[in-house]
């Protein structure tokens, strides 16, 4: 007796062990959770962490299952709708929480189905199925089971196979089962396993043997622990059944071992309470009661119901044997207890009118496909032979009118398409033609007056050296800008009717935009304006150096053009993967991004004036976005925090 008690003690000395571990486990599982955002785009990795802490503590997993429920997903995310609502299901299986998961899956399963996510709806129906098993209808699981067995063939979705194979085997297991007492005859549907066609439990204990070696196997081939560690169980379950002992606790023996690796710690108090049974079907009374007390503590540590029960009433028939009989009634009182909060929970009655409604659905959709598909049948063998008589008439005459049709054509076809690309380049370049003399007559007329009436001034000023120190700068920054305007309309005009392609060749981006910079302080200073450049000097880009100069050029005319005396231009650049980005901020008056619409439409020329009433032609954020666009780039606007536009866009590394 004090034998029994020390190992009785030391067991449960383990057991505490691997409760604390248990514990820390958990803890940083439970901290992670709760410090991801709640978002939908976390919602995968929450329903990670939740699937991870139902292998720990099945009620936390469940509150934090319940609590991604609440976080809004996008109205199209369907498929992560389903997996929320699966995982939502799956653990309110193991809960003992049969009718929420049932209105789980049934959710999902409706969402597949009218969005036709065929992976998604094959896990549902054997999730389905699953949870039918876990609740004795075993003729529903099966129906459930088989219908997604028979998709995932039809499609070739072989991944979900271990799983489902898993989720058979358990079912036939419990079919053989000796106290199983079914409301009809259970008829395996669509099958002819074994040969015979009865539904004998000799039969039944064999396919629960055959599905879980295939789930086996496929485990070995997918890398998929989980359904290992399940199949291991089902053959201890189905070795013990054929009073293999020894074979039987060697199972059971690989799924704790492979439970504790992959640290899914929900399953062990079911396989310890397995090879309490076999001891006790043994008679090895003290050894079951030394593996029951573990396979209890460890469920009632993670609040697990339906192991409680199981492992109480394992306990309760060892107790009696031995004659401890208050430990007996101990148990006995557990197990009741246990079982009582398993039936408030459950609501059979809605999980079986489901199924049946489900299921008659499927038989109505099937049966109106039959006759749909008859029908078309007899419409098609109906006007066959008109059809193919027609045709071959038709084809005759077909070949003959094209053999004439293209000997006649063929030259004038070839000369059409000749007049038609020349059209078209002829239309072009006139358009062109037209909006440049009209640019020039509209923007250059202003600034080349100035220059005119300036020079009389100072023709007429008879040595007037302070009116010609007025008007000498003046006039050169006239000249400067009717220039750059020029330089604008003349690079346009090129990239209209030349449509020259870049020259891409690595090269040093810092040295390109640092010439670019001394080019324009000029403008800068006489607004007072500040330009900084921020890039490493050994940056290399792949791009045309003169298109980059012209499109540099002109962002920074555009920033200095739109922001106020004393401000600040800021050109970045830097590499992000294998792109490099660059940026020309300023911390002037904004930019509207509709404007871009207008900017980008071709037949459209959209100006504006600057702060000091600046004059520009239109075409320079136009000229920007196509010779960036033949670099392997895209101009884009964003607003710069707290004032001001950011121009920016991309080359390769």
């Amino acid at each position: 007796m004090k034998n029994r008690f020390a190992l009785v003690f030391l067991l449960l000395l383990l057991t505490w062990s691997g409760v604390v571990k248990l514990y820390a486990q958990t803890d940083s599982l439970l901290n992670e959770f709760r410090k991801t955002p709640k978002t939908a785009s976390n919602v995968p990795k929450l329903l990670e962490i939740s699937n991870r802490l139902a292998d720990l503590d099945i009620d936390i997993a469940l509150n934090c299952a319940n609590s991604i429920e609440q976080i809004a997903l996008p109205p199209a995310e369907f498929e992560l709708q389903c997996k929320t609502l699966i995982t939502l299901g799956k653990i309110a299986k193991v809960s003992g929480i049969y009718d929420e998961s049932n209105k789980h899956l049934y959710q999902a399963l409706a969402i597949a189905e009218a969005h036709n996510l065929i992976r998604i709806k094959i896990v549902c129906l054997y999730e389905i199925g699953d949870l039918s098993r876990c609740i004795g209808l075993l003729d529903q699981s099966l129906q459930y089971l088989y219908l997604s067995r028979n998709f995932a063939h039809l499609h070739k979705i072989n991944q979900e196979f271990p799983q489902l194979y898993d989720r058979m085997s358990a079912t036939y297991y419990q079919l053989a089962s000796p106290n199983y007492n079914p409301f009809e005859i259970i008829i395996i549907p669509n099958q002819t396993e074994l040969g015979s066609g009865k539904n004998l439990p000799d039969d039944y204990i064999e396919l629960c043997k055959l599905y879980a070696d295939s789930a086996l196997l496929f485990s070995e081939l997918n890398n998929n622990t989980r359904t290992k560690l399940s199949s291991f169980n089902t053959l201890g379950a189905y070795y013990r059944s054929k009073k293999n002992f020894q074979k039987a606790i060697e199972n059971f023996g690989k799924a704790i071992e492979l439970a504790e690796q992959i640290g899914s710690k929900t399953d062990l108090p079911n396989f310890y309470t397995n090879i309490a049974r076999v001891y006790f079907e043994q008679k090895q009374y003290e050894k079951a009661i030394q593996f029951g007390l573990i396979a209890f503590r460890l469920a009632d540590t993670m609040n697990i119901t339906v192991y409680k029960s199981t492992a109480a009433d394992v306990l309760r028939l060892a107790y009696m044997e031995i004659s401890d009989y208050k430990n007996a009634l101990t148990y006995q009182h557990i197990e009741a207890g246990a079982r009582e909060e398993m039936i408030n929970r459950q609501n059979w009655n809605t999980i079986s009118e489901l199924g049946k409604k489900y299921q008659t659905e499927q038989k109505e959709k099937e049966i109106q496909y039959q006759k749909n598909l008859l029908k078309v049948k007899n419409t098609q063998l109906f006007t066959r032979n008109i059809i193919i008589g027609i045709l071959i008439i038709a084809a005759v005459a077909i070949i003959i009118s094209i053999v004439i049709f293209v000997g006649r054509n063929k030259k004038l076809y070839a000369a059409y398409n000749i007049i038609a690309k020349q059209n078209e380049e002829l239309n072009r370049a006139n358009t062109t033609k037209n909006k440049l003399i009209s640019i020039i007559a509209h923007d250059l007329r202003g600034p080349v007056g100035n220059l005119s009436q300036g020079l009389k001034l100072i023709i007429n000023s008879k040595g007037k050296s302070e009116l010609m120190q007025d008007f000498i700068p003046m006039l050169s920054e006239q000249a400067d800008r009717t220039f750059n305007m020029l330089d604008n309309l003349l690079q346009w005009v090129r990239n209209q009717l030349q449509n020259s392609a870049a020259n891409l060749q690595p090269r040093n981006l810092y040295e390109v935009l640092a010439n670019c910079i001394a080019v324009s302080r000029k403008y800068a200073n006489d607004k007072n304006i500040e330009i900084k450049l921020i890039a490493p000097e050994t940056l290399i880009a792949t791009f045309d150096t003169e298109m980059i100069t012209i499109i540099v050029r002109n962002l920074v005319s555009n920033a200095i053009k739109f922001t106020n005396n004393g401000g600040t231009i800021t050109i970045s650049a830097s590499q992000l993967q294998n792109q490099v980005m660059v940026e020309v901020a300023d911390t002037g008056i904004g930019f509207q991004k509709e404007n871009m619409l207008r900017i980008t439409n071709k037949s459209d020329y959209y100006t504006s004036y600057g702060t000091n009433d600046e004059k520009g032609t239109g075409l320079g954020l136009k000229i920007c976005i196509e010779l960036i666009e033949k670099n392997g780039g895209t101009l884009q606007v964003k607003e710069n925090s707290p004032q001001g536009t950011v121009f920016y866009f991309n080359l390769l590394a």
